[in-house]
Parts: structure tokens; sequence; C-alpha cells
């Protein structure tokens, strides 16, 4: 009978060590502990297990910018590139533009910023057709897409959710994706065609492929016997318009300053041929044809 307990004990103790060591862990360091007592905290959500803590990482949509005058205001510096490339993030709650001017512990500038946009298309842009300009004498800007090396703090405690004051979604109807009809001019003037039956032909050929070197074209409209030589160029994409505005803008062409800027919705650039504009290109016309 005593053997028979002898042996019941000596069966239970070894399961017991052996329900010990299944329930033992070993760590990465080489440090023992018992799941039963200890939970392992996840890995942050931020940083992926087995990734470099210190490996910094890309925001698309986030600008840096470096080399701004120090008397640069962030409010000049958001409307500068807000108008060229395209629009910033804003606080759901305080409509704030999500933008930072970087100031050293005495409260100076430091001469870089981080601005947020809505579209990484926008971020694409600005490095694209302003890196390395010059903002102001002296002082050439520096853009690159914004690092950040994630963080391993914790979570802060949830905010109360109050209601949006904003939804930038609804602000980018015509303002934005929308916005893809530029209006240029003086693009040429109606009397240059006089004698010329193929001029507006050729004409719309040269500005549009001119026109595509920003984007997909859509359609060319010229407005023949607009006195001031207006043409509209739609394109399939905003930010394609966007391009060809800040590149058309104050160029020249055939000696003439150009003007380029988003149709207004509103403005008719139709202007009926006149009896006096028809009868000097049928005399045109007769010249042409005797050869004079």
């Amino acid at each position: 009978m005593i053997q028979q307990q002898q042996k019941a004990y000596s069966s239970s103790a070894a399961a017991a060590s052996a329900n010990k060591k299944a329930t033992t862990t070993t760590t990465d360091e080489g440090q023992t502990t018992n799941r039963g007592k200890r939970k392992w905290s996840k890995p942050s959500a931020k940083i992926k297990a087995g990734e470099d803590p210190t490996k910094q990482v890309e925001n698309p949509n986030d600008l840096y910018i470096e080399g701004i005058p120090e008397d640069m205001e962030l409010s000049e510096l958001t409307d500068y590139f807000s108008q060229r490339v395209g629009m910033l993030r804003r606080d759901e709650e305080t409509g704030a533009v999500k933008a930072k001017m970087y100031k050293s512990k005495d409260g100076q500038p430091k001469g870089d910023a981080l601005l947020c946009f809505y579209k990484k298309e926008s971020v694409d842009m600005a490095i694209a057709y302003f890196d390395d300009v010059e903002i102001r004498d002296g002082h050439r800007l520096k853009l690159s897409v914004a690092k950040f090396t994630p963080t391993t703090k914790k979570k802060k405690p949830a905010k109360k959710k109050h209601k949006k004051l904003i939804d930038q979604t609804k602000e980018l109807g015509w303002d934005e994706d929308e916005r893809v009809h530029i209006v240029i001019h003086p693009l040429f003037d109606p009397k240059e065609s006089y004698g010329d039956e193929n001029y507006f032909n050729d004409l719309k050929a040269e500005l549009t492929e001119e026109f595509e070197k920003f984007g997909e074209v859509e359609k060319v409209t010229i407005f023949e016997h607009n006195p001031k030589g207006y043409v509209v160029v739609k394109y399939k994409d905003n930010i394609a318009a966007s391009m060809c505005v800040q590149k058309m803008n104050g160029r020249f062409f055939a000696k003439n300053k150009l003007e380029a800027d988003f149709y207004d919705g509103i403005s008719d650039y139709y202007v009926a041929e006149s009896e006096e504009s028809k009868a000097a290109r049928a005399k045109a016309w007769e010249a042409f044809l005797e050869g004079e």
C-alpha cells in the first residue's frame, strides 16, 4: 500500500515538473519568464517586429523645406506653396493648416519647415518644380519628402471626439480636383491668320505639343476671333493643369508675355467675327492667291 502511494506521489511530482517547464519561456535576451506570472507587451504598432527602431520612414504627403529666409513667416510660406502645388491638410476640429516652422531653443527660426499636403502629388510637384528655386535673393530652397523616426512611446489617451468643423473632401470640388481648364493669353493675333488657311490648325498642333509636356491634354480650344488671343486647354487631371499654370504664366511666346490661370467658370471668350474682320480677311486671301 505504501509503495503504491509513493509511486502515485512520484508521478504527480513529475507531472508538476513537466507542467512548470511547459509554462516557461526564454526571451531573446536569454531571460526566463513564467507565462502565468507576467505577460509581454505587444510590439509598438508604429514599429514592426524585427525592424530597426532608428530607421527613418518617409511620409509621402509631407514636404520638408530647407533654406527658408529667417524673416519669412509661416503664413507666407504656406500661401506660396498652396497656391502653386495644391491644398494643405487642416485640423478637422480647429481648421488650422498643418504646417510647422522649426525653431531653436531660444525661439529663433532655424530655416526649415514641414508642410503637410492633402495629396502626395502636391509634394511630388513641389520637389519637381521648386527644388533649388531662389525664393529670395541668396535663399535657395531645398525640398524633399519628409522623414521621421517611428516612436515607441505609449499612445496618449484618446481625446473626446468633437464635431468636425471642416471637411476637406468638400473643398476639393471645383477648387482642386475639378480645376482642369487653363486659360492662356495672348497666344496669337487674329490678323496673323489672314491669308493663311492653315494658321489655326498649325497653331493648335504647336500648342498641344507644348501643353502635353505637363500631362495628358483632353482638348485645346482657340478662340479665333478674340482680339486678345485667348486659348483654353483642358487637362485630364488637376496636377497637370497646375503645372501648366506654373510654367506658362509669365512666359514669353512670339514676343508676348503670357498670362495663365485656372478658368473662373464664368467668363466667355467667344467673339463673333466682325464685318470689318471678314472684309480684311477676304482681302488678304485674295492678295495671297494673286501672289502679292
